[in-house]
């Protein structure tokens, strides 16, 4: 369907994946970067190969 159709689809994740709201919950939540830094620190995107 997806081909046939000429759907596609973007993943856009990073940081902002784990508190599960948008990409701008730094910036619209106010959160400090002490804040911010248990999401960096739990962060690891061991099964991303870009090269796969």
């Amino acid at each position: 369907m997806f081909v046939h159709d000429r759907f596609g689809m973007f993943v856009h994740w990073g940081l902002y994946a784990l508190p599960a709201r948008h990409e701008w919950v730094k910036s619209r939540e106010e959160l400090d970067d002490t804040d911010y830094q248990k999401y960096f620190d739990h962060f690891d995107p061991d099964l991303y190969d870009p090269r796969e």
